[in-house]
This record gives structure tokens, sequence and C-alpha cells, in this order.
């Protein structure tokens, strides 16, 4: 069976395919990867985040002002404003993600929000190219076909004129830079207009798309550099954590080790 070409990198300046990046899970979630060998891509309109793939506030203004300046009612504006709104709103219900965070080392706060005040859980590390070699091929019957678009997430505005889906979904508030953020982006869209959806609740109220994740398989000896075990974890949780590994995945064994962040 014929593999399509499965990923592509797009990358800012300061980062490039070596570059460190970081995967924190909770205990259950990383048996579950252990297990299966998935990325868990997430629909974007069940991100706790609203504001995910949405305009900056900045790019709205400018796009209520672009239609005003063609002459429109003050009714016609505010419809064709609303019309442009609902139809980037719809493509969050068939743009999925697996997020990952880029830094050299551990993050202490990262640890603290993804494990939610748990104290067992475990980060992997891996690299840009790792990732996007890890990714297996997706085959020619998958309808549409898939790409894994890995894109470093943007924390600075943008215009309404530059308004671009990759862009929309690789953006976030200034408030969240402190998270470095990596997207490994899927979109998996139609043409909406050819089937008449004007509106999110259009798409919704016909089931259009009712996959809220889409699980892709990797190569985890391909993609994992280390496993690290939770600064906060209990005494017993290294033991219990390689002994899980040695009968599931035992040729990661070697990659296992406690992390580095202090803990007073």
């Amino acid at each position: 069976m014929k593999r399509l070409p499965t990923t592509k990198v797009d990358l800012s300046p300061q980062y490039n395919t070596d570059t460190i990046v970081w995967k924190y899970f909770d205990f259950a979630s990383f048996v579950s990867f252990l297990l299966n060998e998935t990325l868990i891509f997430r629909r974007f309109d069940k991100f706790e985040d609203k504001l995910e793939g949405t305009l900056p506030l900045k790019a709205q203004k400018q796009m209520y002002q672009h239609f005003a300046s063609k002459s429109y009612s003050s009714t016609e504006t505010n419809e064709r404003t609303e019309y442009e709104r609902q139809n980037i709103q719809i493509h969050k219900l068939y743009t999925y993600a697996n997020c990952w965070s880029i830094s050299n080392d551990e993050n202490y706060a990262l640890w603290k929000i993804y494990l939610k005040g748990e104290p067992n859980g475990i980060a992997l590390k891996s690299s840009v190219a790792h990732l996007n070699d890890s990714i297996c091929p997706f085959s020619e019957d998958e309808m549409p076909p898939k790409t894994v678009l890995i894109k470093d997430v943007s924390y600075d505005s943008f215009d309404y004129n530059e308004t671009r889906q990759d862009k929309v979904f690789t953006h976030k508030n200034p408030e969240y830079r402190y998270e470095s953020e990596l997207r490994l982006l899927i979109k998996d869209q139609r043409n909406f207009e050819l089937r008449g959806i004007q509106r999110k609740e259009d798409a919704i109220s016909i089931g259009f798309n009712d996959n809220e994740i889409i699980p892709v398989s990797v190569n985890s000896n391909a993609l994992i550099s280390a496993i690290l075990i939770s600064p906060f974890a209990h005494s017993w949780f290294e033991e219990v954590t390689n002994k899980l590994i040695e009968t599931i995945k035992p040729s990661l064994l070697c990659k296992v080790m406690k992390s580095k962040v202090v803990v007073q």
C-alpha cells in the first residue's frame, strides 16, 4: 500500500529540528501512551481555553473596520463580521492538536500544571526531529489524507489581513508565553460552502464531524530521548514505572531517569 508524506515542519527562525521539546503526562495518560504508542490529537472546540482557534482582539477589530469601510450599513457590517467570525469558528471542529513545550530543560511550573496537583507523573523528552521521524505514515486510503504540521506557537498578535488557518491555530495570548508551546496540527476540513454550512451551530446540528480525538501512531523508540519521573513522585513510583516499562516496552528502560528539579 502506498504511503503518503506524513509531516511538514514549519518553525520560526529561532528554532530548528534539533530544538528540544517536552510532553508532561499524568500516570494514567502515560500508561495509555505506552500501551497504544499513539499521540492523541484533540479537536480545538474541546480545548479548555475557548479562545483557542479564534482571532486576536486586534484582528477582530480590524475585521469589523474592513467591512465598515465598504460602505455597508451598520447592520450589514455586523452581519458580515459575524459571518466571517462563524466561518473561522467552524474550522475549530475540523482542526486537531497535540501539544508539546519547547525548552532545553524541564519546567517546574509545567510539572505542576499538567499533574494537576498529583505527585506522580512522567515527562517525555524529545526533539522536533525525533517527533518528525517518529510519526507513522498514513495510508493512501485515508480520506482526506492527513498531514501533521509541526509548528511553534506565536504569542504575538497579528493583523486581520494576515489571517490564515495555520496562523490562527498556532496563536495564543501573551500571558501563555511561559508555555513556549510547539503544536502538531491535523487539519481535517471539507468545503463548507458547498454543503451550505454557514454557522458552527449548523455543522454541529447535522453531526458533520463527531471525532473529538484522532490517535496518531508513533514509534516510541524513535520519539523518546528520555523518560523523566516527576520530581514530586512518591518513593515507590520509580520502581513501579520501571517495572511497567520493562513489561510493556523494555527497549525504553534505559531512557528512564529521575527529574533533576530540586523540590524543597
